[in-house]
């Protein structure tokens, strides 16, 4: 059956009641009324495919939302499973399931490979449970402004951590830039610390700076949505061993005559290295600077807090994939910071996932004093142990 109109959709689930011809439908059913009519408003004006699969995965969001809270309503009102009770609303939850698995096969129909990333997310969401050594890493200090930023401004901006510790900086070596409309607070801060006061600063605060600066969407950082994230998500291919991209081919990202940089510096080849971020379900989102720059068209910031849109990771960092295998993968992440415990976790969980590591390279940062060291390791010397040796070890 095809996705229904929203004429017919609302007939098929008309309520009717006692004295009246029809009873005003609860907010609930009014969203996915809502997302049916962007749908065909998307379809009719004739968008992109973009543009429909990100209304098709809106349809079937409001949907799953509204099934899920009948069932929870139901399980509180002490029904059991697969009782309705009254025959209008076995009705309703009929049209609903009918209408999230006709935008899941019309879903498939657009983009195969974003269907089979969408499934993966979804079964990957209701079925890991992480082990108990697994303990999910935000943002580091003052980095949290970062998502905090991007809340307050209803999931739509978010002003970029890179920027905001740039402009501290520049503003402290000449305190006479500083704008007379920063709160007093702000300014000894700056004053007194520069830079070093990011993990100091209030929501507030964050807030000051990224509009004073702001230009355009230069001072913002790109946080990218479900539909945005899913076209990075790698899924393990039981079978091979392999990472497979959203495509579902061997995944190819980053250049592996490019590891010599990190006994020097990794920033030095940011377009040789892929970012990538392993959300707290254990999924791995990944992609090369040139090409998420492509996506979003200039103009924003993308580091590893992009991905996730800042939310808690269990690694976050540096890799390379050669034809699905993984190469080299690092914990090198300003953002999040995670520590070697982060990379021995992300390791241990593609190990449970059947990832091919025979052929990888696991390196982490660490800091004794000021001095930074990078350390080479044996992934399964790191996954079998809590605090092994490194294999190699240079200073940076």
């Amino acid at each position: 059956m095809p996705i229904p109109t929203c004429q017919q959709f609302e007939q098929s689930t008309r309520q009717r009641g006692i004295g009246s011809s029809f009873k005003a439908r609860g907010s609930n059913m009014i969203e996915v009324d809502h997302a049916l009519d962007f749908y065909w408003d998307v379809v009719t004006k004739g968008r992109p495919v973009g543009e429909q699969i990100g209304a098709l995965c809106r349809l079937l969001r409001e949907c799953r939302r509204w099934l899920a809270k009948k069932k929870k309503k139901a399980a509180r009102q002490g029904m059991l499973p697969g009782f309705m009770k009254s025959e209008t609303h076995g009705n309703r939850m009929l049209q609903v399931q009918n209408l999230a698995t006709e935008a899941l096969a019309e879903l498939q129909r657009l983009e195969p490979g974003f269907f089979r990333s969408q499934t993966y997310y979804d079964q990957r969401k209701g079925t890991f449970r992480p082990a108990f050594y697994v303990v999910p890493k935000a943002l580091q200090g003052g980095y949290q402004n970062e998502r905090r930023s991007y809340l307050g401004h209803g999931k739509t901006q978010a002003y970029a951590a890179t920027n905001i510790v740039g402009e501290m900086d520049y503003m402290h070596d000449d305190a006479a830039t500083i704008p007379k409309t920063f709160s007093r607070g702000l300014v000894q801060k700056i004053q007194a610390h520069g830079k070093k006061a990011l993990d100091q600063l209030t929501a507030e605060e964050w807030e000051q700076i990224g509009q004073h600066t702001e230009s355009g969407n230069m001072w913002q950082v790109f946080y990218m949505n479900k539909i945005e994230r899913l076209r990075y998500l790698l899924r393990p291919d039981n079978h091979t061993g392999l990472l497979m991209d959203w495509q579902d081919q061997p995944a190819n990202l980053g250049q592996v005559q490019n590891w010599a940089c990190y006994a020097n510096h990794p920033s030095d080849s940011p377009h040789a290295i892929s970012l990538y971020a392993m959300d707290e379900h254990g999924m791995l989102f990944s992609g090369q600077l040139t090409d998420i720059t492509q996506l979003v068209g200039g103009g924003r910031y993308i580091n590893h807090s992009s991905f996730l849109s800042g939310d808690d990771i269990i690694c976050a960092g540096s890799l390379v994939i050669e034809n699905g295998r993984l190469k080299l993968i690092t914990n090198n992440s300003g953002h999040y910071c995670p520590p070697l415990r982060c990379l021995r976790n992300a390791l241990r969980v593609l190990n449970a996932d059947g990832v091919d590591l025979t052929q990888t390279t696991a390196v982490a940062l660490a800091f004794e004093g000021h001095q930074e060291y990078v350390q080479w390791y044996d992934p399964q010397s790191l996954i079998m142990n809590d605090n092994p040796a490194p294999s190699y070890r240079a200073a940076k």
